[in-house]
């Protein structure tokens, strides 16, 4: 009997120890290496091509990534950096790379191309195309300035700025929308006015935190949207700046572009009226004119030349009160636009010689429509940044905006908190 109870309580244990579950190890992720690619040598690899190309070869590429979507202000997207080149990765799904990461990118199933001027690998999969070498590996940002950065060779890089600061007009508002989530530009001026786009998504989660008011640094990755693919076009486009996180902004000392003397100008609309303040509307052909729009609480200055119907042949002026800038050391103007649909382009133009009444086109006009930024449509809003009027340092200057359709088109104009003030 002895003997029997030893092999039953063999026989429990090996039953109990074979019906113990095995858990599998997680796989180890083993990709291929093949040819080594720099960042240079891929982008001038799609350079050579001339068109988007999908890898079906084993190659790698080695880079430590800047960016991460922790903030929201990135999405589906991580910017990575080697050296002086940096590429931006289009992720399948989101999620699983963070800044800090040093990884290798394997290129099979991704493409290689260009969209609206910026290097992107499009396609990644983070579970099939990326091998994290290491953590924490944080990139240190280059230093530029906002004269001297290069559009071509520095787009995608880490970049900080010294010595800058939200332009005015910005002053109070928040870095974007996160009620319409739309994205939102701002300027910063360097002390001597010259300004660059910094813009955010209406998806962060700093959207309603308010614009830094001081001076200091801004550090975030260089952007350019243009229509161009070729880099020797590379002239007309919006170079922009995408900042991490609010901290990306250090903003500490004393601003150098604000006198802090009330607006020499100011008109937003907001009475509903369009010719009060001493405006006054020019109508020298057509039949519209400059009416108060009104959308989601905002009121605005809007011209179209669309009767309901079809659009009709128009001009129409939109032109301040005498304005003395006699006292003035560095006046600028600014303003607000927004706009839809084709048509001619909204102008902006500064005359010393205009009397006050009558046809502006029988007056001397100088042209600032080329130095503003303007909204890339859809009805998308966009502040003009600072306009210099140092050379009209007098009295009697008036600031007119013109309108121009015709019988084929005509765009819709939006323009709201427009401003003279000293900086």
């Amino acid at each position: 009997m002895k003997n029997l109870n030893i092999l039953l309580a063999i026989g429990i244990l090996i039953s109990t120890f074979s019906c113990r579950k095995e858990y599998d190890s997680p796989p180890v992720q083993n990709l291929p290496v093949g040819n080594i690619l720099t960042i240079e040598e891929l982008k001038a690899f799609r350079d050579s091509v001339g068109a988007a190309y999908t890898f079906t070869e084993d190659y790698s590429v080695y880079a430590t990534a800047t960016t991460d979507e922790s903030s929201g202000n990135f999405y589906k997207e991580v910017y990575v950096q080697a050296g002086n080149h940096a590429i931006q990765l289009r992720l399948v799904n989101s999620g699983g790379l963070y800044e800090g990461d040093s990884i290798r990118i394997y290129l099979k199933g991704t493409t290689i191309d260009i969209y609206r001027g910026m290097f992107q690998l499009d396609g990644v999969d983070v579970d099939n195309n990326i091998i994290k070498q290491a953590t924490g590996k944080h990139v240190a940002p280059a230093l530029r300035t906002i004269t001297t950065i290069n559009p071509d060779a520095d787009r995608g890089l880490l970049v900080t700025f010294e010595d800058v600061e939200f332009e005015q007009a910005s002053m109070g508002a928040t870095w974007s929308n996160s009620v319409t989530q739309s994205d939102v530009n701002h300027n910063i001026l360097n002390c001597n006015l010259n300004s660059l786009i910094v813009r955010t998504s209406g998806y962060a989660n700093f959207a309603d935190d308010i614009i830094p008011s001081l001076n200091g640094s801004l550090t975030g990755i260089v952007g350019i949207y243009t229509t161009e693919t070729n880099p020797a076009l590379f002239t007309t486009l919006d170079l922009q700046i995408y900042v991490r996180d609010p901290e990306s902004a250090d903003f500490t000392n004393t601003r150098c572009t604000s006198s802090g003397i009330p607006p020499i100008l100011e008109k937003n609309f907001n009475d509903g009226s369009v010719t009060s303040g001493g405006w006054t509307t020019q109508l020298v052909i057509g039949t519209l004119n400059w009416t108060v729009g009104e959308f989601g609480g905002q009121s605005y200055g809007n011209m179209s030349n669309y009767n309901g119907s079809t659009n009709e042949i128009n001009e129409s002026w939109l032109i301040s009160p005498s304005i003395d800038l006699s006292g003035a050391t560095t006046p600028a103007l600014s303003f607000n636009n927004a706009y839809s649909y084709t048509g001619n382009a909204l102008e902006v133009l500064i005359s010393a010689d205009y009397s006050g009444n009558g046809d502006p086109n029988l007056a001397t006009w100088t042209s600032f429509t080329g130095g503003a930024l303007w909204s890339s449509g859809f009805f998308e809003w966009v502040n003009s940044g600072p306009l210099n009027l140092s050379s009209f340092t007098q009295n009697g200057v008036y600031v007119a905006f013109k309108y121009i359709g015709s019988a084929s088109d005509g765009s819709t104009w939006e323009i709201d908190d427009i401003k003279i003030e000293e900086l």
